[in-house]
């Protein structure tokens, strides 16, 4: 086993890192990888910073990497590493941050201790910052997209007010999405990444109490998200995560709301921008993307926070929907989760189940009120995929005594109406019958079932 070299001055404060600690965190061909390159002298220009090492290694891009991770102290007792990160496309604990790593472990006196940056910059005067972003700029051109970036300080502006341009993060957004080409197999994952800033400055203005300004940024970055995702290949889903963390930065800020002081809430058109926000991302989910999860807890932080009001808006967003039978379901399903925190009752639920054609759902909610011939009735009338008429049928079985009898009957039924136009439903039918008679003690009804299908 690789045993932690002493520790000398510089990494004294730090928890003993290894090779094996290393290898733990990735496979063993990025290890083995790593340790060439590391070997050959491909990390350089290493610096500590607090609790962080930094550093760059020398890929197969033009440009070298940049590698980080940040190191338990000694007293973070069971832990060798925190957050490592590269921005070569790989992603993951790839070869580059093994480099990285094994560089420290041999000899962390050759990282050079520097003070936070925000501590540099602090000590350096106005005329010396413009100038050093000058030198920046030009040697790096894409930096100057960031001199328009707004910044988040606690007390810079107020709760209710938006207090940048939009249009400034729109173009941030749309350069992020736009350097790669959207097919190569990394684009997704760089464009994400150039694209997280925002994220990261939506929680910024959170943090900051300015509600505002976080849902204008949340709300652009899903916006955009959503406008260009079928145009990547996102097998990783790095796009659709971007949307799912904006849904859930719009989530934060809602929930946030009812403990404010009033002074300190959204007003009103800020919270239909809001609610509308969410609503779109869940809408995209279901009515686009497929159902991807994208809107996160949306409809759940809609439905508990929204007034009387902003309720009978959503419904009517709802009601204006034409979806397919799936998107149907969640779209009563959003309805449901609507009035249940309004205080919907057994006898609401069914009118809407009703409204909405859901027949399964009202067989099984006129069942569990107790209204058996009414159940039994509507799921002889309406269901007609032998998957859903099974479902209601255990359903019944399930209580037992006469109900077991009434089961059978509408299986039986049923089937003696459609047998022959599905093979298929049929035999679902058929073995069904057949197991219940075997269960409940009719091997006769059983053994005739079984030569039924047989013949069949």
């Amino acid at each position: 086993m690789a045993r932690p070299k002493p520790a000398p001055e510089t990494s004294s404060r730090f928890a003993p890192l290894t090779e094996n600690d290393v290898k733990a965190q990735t496979d063993s061909g990025s290890f083995s990888r790593g340790r060439t390159y590391f070997r050959n002298g491909h990390i350089h220009d290493t610096v500590l910073r607090d609790v962080t090492i930094q550093g760059l290694c020398d890929g197969s891009d033009v440009m070298p990497y940049r590698v980080q991770t940040s190191l338990p102290l000694r007293e973070d007792t069971g832990e060798t590493m925190h957050i490592a990160s590269c921005t070569c496309p790989r992603g993951g604990f790839c070869k580059h941050i093994v480099a990285f790593c094994l560089a420290w472990i041999a000899d962390p006196e050759k990282f050079v201790v520097r003070p936070p940056l925000a501590d540099q910059l602090a000590e350096r005067s106005r005329e010396d910052l413009i100038a050093l972003i000058e030198q920046m700029t030009e040697r790096y051109p894409d930096l100057e997209r960031l001199v328009e970036m707004p910044v988040a300080r606690a007390g810079a502006a107020p709760a209710n007010e938006v207090t940048f341009d939009e249009k400034a993060i729109r173009r941030q957004l749309r350069s992020a999405f736009a350097v790669h080409d959207p097919w190569d197999y990394y684009a997704a994952a760089h464009s994400t990444s150039a694209a997280e800033p925002m994220l990261k400055l939506g929680h910024g203005y959170i943090a900051a109490g300015q509600w505002a300004n976080a849902l204008a940024v949340f709300t652009n970055a899903a916006e955009e998200a959503c406008e260009v995702m079928f145009n990547f290949n996102d097998e990783e889903g790095e796009i659709g995560s971007l949307i799912a963390a904006s849904s859930m930065g719009l989530v934060a800020c809602f929930d946030a709301q009812a403990d404010l002081p009033e002074t300190d809430r959204l007003s009103e058109e800020h919270r239909e921008r809001l609610i509308q926000a969410l609503y779109d991302i869940w809408r995209f989910d279901v009515f686009e993307a497929g159902g991807l999860d994208l809107a996160q807890e949306g409809p759940e932080s809609i439905s508990r926070n929204v007034t009387d009001a902003e309720r009978k808006m959503v419904e009517g967003w709802l009601r204006e929907e034409q979806p397919t039978d799936w998107g149907k379901r969640m779209l009563v399903e959003f309805m449901v989760m609507l009035r249940e925190e309004a205080g919907l009752d057994d006898a609401q639920l069914l009118e809407v189940y009703r409204e909405a054609e859901l027949w399964d759902d009202v067989a099984g909610l006129l069942l569990e009120m107790g209204r058996v011939d009414e159940a039994v009735a509507s799921a002889g009338r309406h269901l007609k995929q032998p998957h859903e008429l099974v479902a209601f049928a255990n359903a019944l079985v399930g209580r037992g005594g006469e109900h077991i009898a009434r089961a059978l009957s509408l299986i039986d039924d049923h089937m003696w109406e459609v047998e022959g136009a599905n093979p298929a439903h049929d035999a679902i039918l058929q073995d069904w019958l057949a197991h219940q008679h075997s269960v409940h003690g009719r091997p006769r009804d059983a053994l005739a079932m079984a030569e039924r299908r047989f013949k069949g």
